[in-house]
């Protein structure tokens, strides 16, 4: 995201190598208008206020907070992801409807429809850490 000029909070500080991110969304008409669009596209992430906001406004701050854990978990890997990034920005930008993004995301997540995790054995997770520490 934080490559096609949306401004993704802590990136310098390497907080985009996250699960989850932060995005100031201000520009694109805000936290509750982007939630809301990217929802009727089939996305869903969390309207969030961010740090300079006014703590009074929570209907509709500069941010969301967008979490990756889900479509991690869902077997999505590094050019999933980033396609899922490309339908997002294209609701954001206004460049496609949420309507028209919708049909290709539940397409898209149709491939994904099983639950995985890091290890596949308590066996092999073990062995991972084994490994990792040098014993």
């Amino acid at each position: 995201l934080y490559e096609n000029g949306i401004k993704v909070l802590g990136e310098h500080k390497g907080f985009t190598m996250s699960h989850q991110l932060a995005v100031d969304i201000r520009e694109y008409g805000g936290g509750k208008k982007v939630a809301q669009d990217l929802e009727e596209a089939n996305i869903i992430v969390n309207k969030n206020l961010l740090p300079y906001d006014d703590q009074n406004n929570r209907d509709n701050p500069s941010g969301i907070r967008i979490g990756f854990q889900d479509v991690t978990r869902r077997g999505f890997r590094e050019s999933d992801i980033k396609y899922l990034c490309d339908l997002m920005l294209s609701v954001v930008k206004g460049k496609r409807k949420p309507q028209e993004v919708k049909e290709e995301v539940i397409a898209f997540k149709k491939q994904f429809n099983k639950v995985e995790y890091g290890f596949k054995s308590v066996e092999e997770a073990v062995k991972y850490l084994k490994d990792s520490l040098g014993k």
